[in-house]
């Protein structure tokens, strides 16, 4: 069956419109989920016996790219879908997974692999010779080790550990030298590993609802870092270093136990978002003073004792809230 017939049938089992792009005869891309649609997925309220159909179907257009399956509760997929080994996009998220599919293994240009949300209780060493794989999204999953086979995906660039039961950080994950993006929020993290400097690409880190009451010095030699989110933590100080990540943009460290800021911190030229809330500040640290791209400011829920200085400078001030 040609791909323009089976997109027909699509049509017809699927209800609605959805998004599809052909070149030539072959379909490269197909969406199954869409914002206009409460739960995104398209066929989430399908009986599973439709769904087997449309899976069936799918699994046909052995030219596809990019597949998103997002948010229909499908469970799991089916060993033929191995026949989709072009695939360099794929989201299966919000699908209720208990486990990695294997077709997965026979899928080796995959540069985007999205299982989040899933009941996922373990990862598969196979996943580690993905070795095209630059986006890897495991947030809201229920495993708790990390293979170290994952340490051969020498080119992610972003990684989604968001609410996942990991105790600690593993190993393999300093090996991602391109990583640019890391996001940690799962069994609260009480130790930041030195290690994290290997990271040297790292531009957006989020470390955000844990229990970390000091950052390493090392920290403060990841120079490309541009926002980096520390909220609800139970930091009572700054590495004194702090000012050398002079190309951050957007700092978060709302709701943790700062007094102060280190003197370095004026050296953040290049601050647009800064949120000190739910601290422990008795006055507006002087260094925000000296920021002259700073566009919002949040320092609500201080215990501030003087009067706070003119901002004119600054375009967006929380201060109470």
């Amino acid at each position: 069956m040609i791909d323009r017939d089976v997109i027909g049938l699509l049509k017809q089992k699927v209800g609605v419109p959805f998004p599809h792009r052909f070149e030539g005869d072959r379909c490269v891309e197909l969406d199954l989920a869409s914002r206009d649609c409460i739960f995104q997925g398209l066929i989430r309220h399908h009986s599973q016996a439709e769904k087997a159909q449309i899976l069936y179907l799918i699994a046909g257009l052995s030219h596809l790219r990019r597949l998103n399956l997002r948010s229909n509760l499908l469970g799991p997929l089916p060993d033929f879908f191995s026949n989709l080994s072009q695939l360099d996009y794929l989201d299966v998220s919000s699908n209720l997974l208990d486990k990695v599919p294997m077709c997965i293994e026979d899928m080796p240009n995959l540069e985007s692999l999205n299982l989040s949300a899933n009941n996922i209780e373990d990862l598969p060493p196979f996943l580690g010779r993905l070795r095209r794989l630059k986006r890897l999204r495991l947030h809201k999953t229920l495993f708790r080790t990390y293979p170290d086979e994952l340490g051969g995906l020498e080119k992610l660039e972003l990684l989604n550990l968001y609410q996942t039961r990991l105790k600690q950080m593993p190993r393999a994950i300093f090996n991602y030298a391109n990583l640019t993006v890391l996001a940690w929020g799962v069994t609260p993290l009480t130790h930041l590993p030195p290690d994290i400097a290997r990271l040297r690409r790292l531009e957006q880190l989020n470390l955000g609802c844990n229990r970390l009451s000091r950052l390493p010095d090392a920290l403060c030699g990841m120079t490309q870092l541009e926002g980096l989110w520390l909220h609800q933590n139970k930091l009572k100080e700054l590495p004194a270093n702090f000012g050398d990540l002079q190309n951050l943009e957007h700092v978060t460290l709302y709701q943790n136990e700062l007094t102060r800021l280190p003197a370095s911190f004026c050296r953040l030229r290049n601050l647009t978002k800064l949120n000190l809330a739910w601290n422990f500040f008795e006055e507006l640290p002087s260094a925000v003073l000296a920021m002259p791209k700073l566009e919002w400011l949040g320092f609500y829920h201080n215990p501030v004792r003087a009067s706070l200085p003119r901002l004119t400078h600054i375009k967006d001030v929380i201060l109470d809230k």
